[in-house]
């Protein structure tokens, strides 16, 4: 099985079909998908452009830079870090946000004691991510 690092972070772009609740403000703007560079106080999402044959650059939001989980929810979408999401079996579900633990070294569901791979026989469905659906 490969594993893929992948990464997204939201580029402020008044143009942007997308908005997200960033410290009290609705922006509008996009989801890049790469990999972050780390530069002084801001992140740039850096992926390869088949099209132009060249790699491309764009300045993120660094609060809203997140990984790709390696996981996949009911409905075929990937769970990223910080994003909600319902996991449920025949005793219940849980609700939380993906978290990354440093000491556990895996993605958590908000403060369950479990690694996001220990929910394998669960149903999960992601319902959205903390800055498109703060209100969750």
């Amino acid at each position: 099985m490969e594993r893929k690092v992948l990464f997204r972070g939201f580029s402020e772009d008044k143009n942007g079909s997308d908005r997200i609740y960033y410290y009290g403000n609705w922006i509008k703007g996009k989801w890049v998908f790469g990999s972050p560079i780390y530069q002084d106080n801001y992140v740039m999402i850096r992926w390869w452009d088949s099209w132009e044959f060249k790699y491309q650059e764009e300045l993120v939001l660094s609060d809203t830079v997140a990984q790709f989980t390696g996981r996949h929810d009911v409905k075929g979408e990937k769970i990223w870090e910080k994003d909600i999401i319902r996991a449920s079996d025949n005793n219940g579900s849980l609700l939380g946000t993906v978290v990354w633990n440093e000491n556990a070294a895996q993605f958590m569901i908000g403060s369950s004691p479990f690694g996001i791979g220990e929910f394998a026989d669960f149903e999960m469905e992601v319902l959205g991510n903390i800055f498109s659906n703060h209100e969750l």
